[in-house]
């Protein structure tokens, strides 16, 4: 079983690992736990899925499942500090772990660590060189083009970064591409939007200036004949707020795509 999560614009991923317990009964109760976690992360209820690996933590607290879905729920939480307490603990019991090691690496971008993200990144690919998530990731942060002025000339400038997730029937990721090509046909009416909306709103200083972050995550389950896309976007109403052009990439019935949006702008 696959969790495949989204801070900004990283992907989070647990793997369920058996533990080792003291009977079946446990590992029965642990595994529904467990199921009960993902199933509360799934519809964002991030909270009431901190209880259930809690629960499970009682019964085993090298757990690993429980120990990382924890990070990821805090971290959707932007409580990124304390989640990055749950993914060292797995550290320490399995440093190779790429999962968790990415899923750091996201909470570190989070916290603008970028230099210590790109180490963990760097760790991801010694053991996995073609690692999809780390080879994007780290490119991301590297050529990252956040504005250091705030100039007449750039007050609507845009950083936006954006990320897309196939997954299929069975919930397994089959797809992962990012685009450069973003196009945003009227940046006045998505500035008024992004400026009405608290939902996934933070801000942040960078060398002196300071930012505003918008996250905008879209998932949809498509029902059709096999086909496939290549332009994905934000829409309000019959409206195009924002969206990119990409190689394509194939569909079939049952699939289930999450497109993870992160938009940066100065903060006037």
């Amino acid at each position: 079983m696959k969790l495949i999560l989204n801070l900004a614009v990283l992907t989070l991923i647990s793997l369920v690992i058996p533990a080792t317990l003291a009977s079946a009964e446990s590992q029965d109760n642990v595994d529904a736990l467990l199921k009960k976690g993902l199933e509360a992360t799934f519809k964002h209820k991030h909270d009431e899925a901190i209880q259930y690996f809690d629960k499970v933590l009682e019964i085993d607290p090298k757990n690993i499942d429980a120990l990382n879905n924890k990070g990821v729920s805090l971290g959707n939480l932007h409580k990124y500090d304390e989640a990055i307490q749950y993914f060292d603990k797995v550290l320490e019991t399995d440093p190779k772990n790429i999962d968790v090691l990415n899923n750091k690496a996201a909470a570190l971008i989070k916290l603008a660590k970028y230099d210590e993200a790109i180490q963990y990144f760097d760790k991801v690919l010694e053991i996995d060189p073609n690692n999809a998530v780390a080879l994007s990731n780290k490119k991301i942060v590297i050529n990252r083009d956040i504005p250091y002025s705030v100039s007449q000339e750039n007050k609507g400038r845009l950083s936006i970064f954006v990320q897309i997730q196939i997954r299929n029937s069975a919930g397994q990721l089959v797809g992962y591409i990012e685009s450069d090509r973003v196009r945003v046909p009227d940046p006045e009416l998505l500035g008024i939007v992004l400026d009405t909306t608290t939902v996934g709103r933070d801000t942040f200083t960078q060398n002196g200036q300071n930012f505003v972050r918008n996250e905008i995550s879209t998932t949809g389950e498509y029902d059709g004949d096999d086909t496939v896309v290549s332009k994905t976007g934000y829409i309000q109403g019959d409206t195009w707020l924002l969206y990119a052009d990409h190689d394509g990439y194939p569909l079939v019935n049952g699939d289930q795509t999450t497109s993870l949006w992160t938009i940066i702008r100065p903060n006037l």
